[in-house]
């Protein structure tokens, strides 16, 4: 379809007056946490992922339009009027977030709006960008916009705890023939990193000086606490001293130890402070594990939590590769006596995920400890030159005014685990859509997977936009990643 002028006023037209609509819906999904439990006997994630979904559906149909519930694992919103066509293009976000964690200043399920922001779990990782998707669908509907192609919006509920969703979304009949993931950030993605994960476990007990470590509550992000519970022993007490980053609390006879550090994503693991590794490197600088073996142990865990691109690991003799991998500790915890947490190596397309993961696992089992759990997810790409992202990358460059090569995305979306999909927005590489002229965000607090998760307004406006265009120039295109 032709972009004259006339459509595009129409269409920012109609984002204007719908905007605080949307703000309005976002709010109204943040309100339930919707977590995966994966042990609840509520199918396929626990009650709140069902119950997210249902509200999502809900607020489709209050639209008029029509869905399909696959089971718990997504759903599609859809226009009945506008089925047949020869081809469908899909817009997938997700409803599920991570734990809300600790130290938030507002109430994380409460979806409350200040100023320009929508602060809340889920708020931008991925209630609202979920629903500009079906905010989409209903533009090209109420402006009567007759595509040759058909458009649906869906919403997965377990993208943060393994994308089943995904894996069970792509085994249907019938899926769109491009998927756009509003996942990520601009511009557009046409490659994600491949990622090693899993668990590493003391191959030894921890003494019973050691009464209890956590810290963390999901492994894909960056803890801003974590604490260890002592044994209170006369030397320990007079050996634990406050810092800026510790605090201590005895009670009878034991000593709690609380680090604290700067929350963040792994993706961005070089912009956060982990407490775990704050909390390991305390304990042993401070000489507070009197047993031989729990410091071995621990000193084994610290030079693995604290490593830099995991450079410990020697995943790549190639020294950029090496520089260039985002890998992080999200959770720590004793467990039936050992000591276990969690790793996340997020590689470049040209490093081998699997061949890193066989690394770790040796390096591991080299110094004490064994892996558990382990998970490789492959990198995803799309060819670059291919029309879907050459045109998107252009729709985005003429709205923002933002020239920016498309990129290789260092978080992981849906798009890897479906045949024909891209990562696109909806975060925007402009400060200017970002600023808190309040004050409502101090350091460390605001971003996805932070305390205090926030959307930014102008920004999700902006990106519903950048959709909307996107869609309609990509109407009678080829979409495949082949030719």
């Amino acid at each position: 379809m032709e972009m004259t002028q006339g459509l595009l006023k129409r269409v920012d037209l109609w984002v204007e007056e719908h905007i605080d609509q949307l703000v309005e819906d976002t709010c109204k999904l943040i309100w339930i946490p919707s977590v995966p439990d994966k042990t609840s006997d509520v199918k396929p994630f626990g009650p709140g992922c069902r119950d997210v979904l249902n509200a999502y559906i809900e607020i489709g149909e209050s639209y008029g339009l029509k869905s399909k519930n696959f089971d718990g694992y997504v759903a599609e919103l859809y226009v009945p009027e506008t089925q047949g066509k020869p081809k469908r293009i899909g817009l997938m976000g997700h409803l599920d977030v991570v734990p809300e964690g600790e130290n938030w200043l507002y109430p994380p399920y409460e979806g409350i709006v200040k100023g320009n922001w929508i602060i809340g779990r889920g708020s931008q990782d991925n209630k609202g960008p979920c629903l500009a998707a079906m905010y989409t669908v209903l533009c090209l509907r109420d402006l009567n916009i007759d595509l040759e192609y058909d458009v649906c919006a869906l919403a997965g509920t377990d993208e943060e705890s393994g994308m089943a969703d995904a894996e069970y979304y792509a085994k249907l009949p019938d899926l769109p023939d491009l998927i756009i993931v509003t996942d990520s950030g601009f511009p557009i993605c046409y490659g994600e990193r491949g990622i090693a994960s899993g668990w590493l476990r003391s191959r030894e007990k921890l003494s019973d000086n050691i009464l209890l470590f956590q810290g963390g509550t999901a492994t894909n992000q960056i803890p801003d606490q974590a604490s260890i519970t002592l044994r209170a022993t006369p030397s320990v007490l007079e050996k634990a001293i406050k810092t800026d980053s510790v605090t201590l609390s005895q009670k009878e006879d034991t000593l709690v130890i609380t680090a604290h550090g700067k929350a963040g994503h792994i993706a961005t693991a070089q912009n956060a402070v982990n407490a775990i590794g704050v909390l390991m490197k305390y304990l042993l600088k401070y000489d507070l594990l009197e047993n031989h073996s729990d410091r071995i142990i621990f000193q084994q865990a610290e030079s693995m939590v604290n490593s830099p691109c995991g450079k410990i690991f020697q995943l790549s003799q190639n020294e950029a590769l090496a520089n260039d991998v985002r890998y992080g500790c999200g959770i720590a915890k004793t467990e039936d006596g050992f000591l276990k947490f969690s790793f996340n190596a997020r590689c470049p397309v040209a490093l081998n995920e699997g061949d890193a993961l066989q690394k770790i696992q040796e390096y591991a089992a080299a110094n004490g400890f064994a892996a558990e759990e382990t998970r490789v997810l492959p990198s995803n790409y799309f060819p670059k030159d291919r029309p879907v992202i050459q045109i998107l990358h252009q729709v985005f460059g003429e709205i923002t005014g933002l020239h920016l090569e498309p990129q290789i995305f260092t978080a992981g979306t849906h798009a890897r685990k479906l045949p024909n999909a891209v990562a696109f927005g909806p975060g925007i590489p402009d400060q200017s859509y970002y600023r808190d002229e309040e004050g409502l965000f101090p350091d460390g607090h605001g971003s996805c997977h932070m305390p205090d998760e926030a959307q930014s307004i102008p920004a999700l406006k902006e990106a519903l936009r950048i959709y909307i265009r996107g869609v309609i120039a990509l109407d009678g295109q080829d979409l495949s990643k082949e030719e």
